[in-house]
């Protein structure tokens, strides 16, 4: 019974046999698939190694670059700074050297159109070119006091009248302090351009033209802002109601000391004390006319001009001031011509340098003797204006 047992145990087993059979090709097919698939696995992995390194790589070149480019971006904008500095710094030193400094005497002109090439000799006493001015040398009965009313219809233009010959003395005085008469010897007063510490004339340099100032504020003073504005002076003072206006007079005294004044004292004085001027010679060349009107003005009065030769020489005086100021500085016309023609006028005013300034018609002031004319609008334009 044993036996027969052992026998039977040791007996092959049929079905094992077929599992094996048909389980052994399957195993090996399947191991051959893994082995593929474990294998085609690593080579993906491989290339997504070497990708990911060259996609780090590539990170890592782009980032070096991004450095570098910084880096050459931070050098190039320090060196822009670095230029613009330098830059900054040459402009600065170029600056400091060529950059106009105030200086205390300088020659500035500030109306270069009003008053071109002249002497302007500033100071810190004095800016002799500061103010314009507009004087008109006459003769009597010449229409003078219509020539300045005439002007002063300008815009910002005040002309006073008579003086009583204002520039000979003014002219007297600076020449006193410059020594005196011809042939007299005196210790000049101006002119010295050292300070003079001792002696019976002490007193320190004086800068040239420093006379001007004092000479101009004595004519203004003849020739103030109307009353109502001197009592406003504290809501705008004299000096901001001025600050634009051209001042000046008219004078028929300005040729009576001709043995006194020669020319070239008288133009020389015109050109020191009022550099920045137009000046405005009116002469009659009718002087017949002239004459009866002198006769009959003032036949009440002391005449000093008594034969027609004398007023053609004031006259020829006056024309030769003129011509020695020269164009650009003084001008000449002539009553008989300008009282029939306004337009005469309207050349003085371009003259100047008006802009859209032309009068239409001609005031008569001293009418009949000393009659005035309210009623005449000479009406220059709304557009009327100096624009310098």
């Amino acid at each position: 019974m044993r036996r027969n047992m052992h026998a039977k145990s040791s007996m092959p087993n049929p079905t094992s046999r077929s599992l094996k059979t048909i389980l052994f090709p399957f195993l090996c097919g399947a191991t051959v698939v893994l082995s593929s698939l474990l294998y085609s696995t690593s080579l993906q992995y491989q290339a997504l190694v070497k990708e990911h390194e060259q996609t780090l790589k590539q990170q890592e070149r782009i980032q070096n670059h991004e450095m570098l480019v910084k880096v050459e971006d931070k050098a190039t904008h320090d060196n822009i700074l670095c230029d613009q500095e330098n830059k900054h710094d040459a402009i600065s030193k170029t600056s400091k050297t060529e950059e106009p400094l105030y200086e205390p005497f300088n020659t500035t002109n500030p109306h270069q159109q009003w008053c071109p090439n002249v002497s302007c000799q500033n100071s810190p006493l004095c800016a002799p070119c500061n103010r314009r001015y507009i004087l008109i040398l006459a003769t009597a009965r010449s229409a003078s006091t219509t020539l300045t009313k005439m002007m002063n219809f300008l815009p910002n233009v005040r002309l006073a009248g008579e003086n009583r010959n204002f520039l000979f003395i003014a002219s007297n005085l600076i020449n006193n302090f410059r020594g005196g008469e011809k042939g007299v010897t005196t210790t000049p007063l101006l002119d010295q351009n050292f300070d003079r510490v001792d002696g019976a004339f002490e007193h320190n340099a004086i800068p040239p033209q420093a006379m001007s100032c004092p000479v101009q504020q004595a004519l203004n003073t003849l020739n103030p802002p109307p009353q109502a504005i001197q009592q406003n002076d504290h809501i705008q003072s004299i000096q901001e109601y001025d600050s634009n206006t051209i001042l000046g007079c008219k004078t028929i005294r300005f040729h009576k000391n001709t043995q006194e004044w020669t020319l070239e004292q008288a133009t020389d004085f015109l050109k020191e004390a009022f550099p920045c001027s137009r000046i405005i010679v009116n002469i009659r060349s009718n002087v017949t006319s002239q004459l009866h009107s002198i006769e009959d003005t003032f036949k009440n009065k002391k005449q000093q001009v008594k034969t027609e030769n004398e007023i053609i020489k004031m006259n020829q005086y006056l024309i030769d001031v003129a011509n020695m100021l020269g164009p650009k500085m003084a001008k000449v016309i002539d009553m008989a011509e300008w009282t029939q023609n306004v337009d005469i006028l309207n050349d003085v005013v371009d003259w100047m340098g008006f802009k859209n300034c032309k009068f239409h018609d001609v005031v008569h002031e001293n009418q009949n003797g000393f009659g005035r004319d309210h009623e005449t609008d000479p009406h220059l334009g709304d557009k009327c204006h100096y624009p310098y």
